[in-house]
């Protein structure tokens, strides 16, 4: 039997994103992970929309470090275009230093 579920308690959402619970409270009451609280009970109940957004986010925040951290990203095809030689250059203190020539 196939169950689709589209809402989520909190220890099920941390199962799913390999979290805590107690992260997936922290994200909830943070304003990063959307959840609601039916009237009467105690228990957040987070819909599957609001975590693929999350993880749609997450990604993208990952994604900008990641070109930030490696300003090379992305350029490989214009050096493969260029026989190798691309022109990417590194900040000062990247790569080689001053002693290696």
């Amino acid at each position: 039997m196939i169950i689709n579920k589209v809402v989520f308690y909190a220890s099920e959402a941390a199962a799913m994103l390999g979290y805590s619970t107690h992260t997936i409270y922290h994200l909830i009451h943070t304003g990063q992970l959307q959840a609601f609280r039916d009237k009467g009970r105690k228990t957040w109940r987070i819909p599957e929309s609001s975590i693929v957004a999350y993880l749609n986010t997450r990604m993208a925040q990952l994604n900008d470090i990641e070109s930030r951290r490696n300003p090379c990203a992305g350029q490989w095809p214009e050096r493969a275009a260029l026989g190798g030689r691309g022109s990417c250059f590194l900040p000062t203190g990247y790569g080689r230093h001053s002693s290696d020539s």
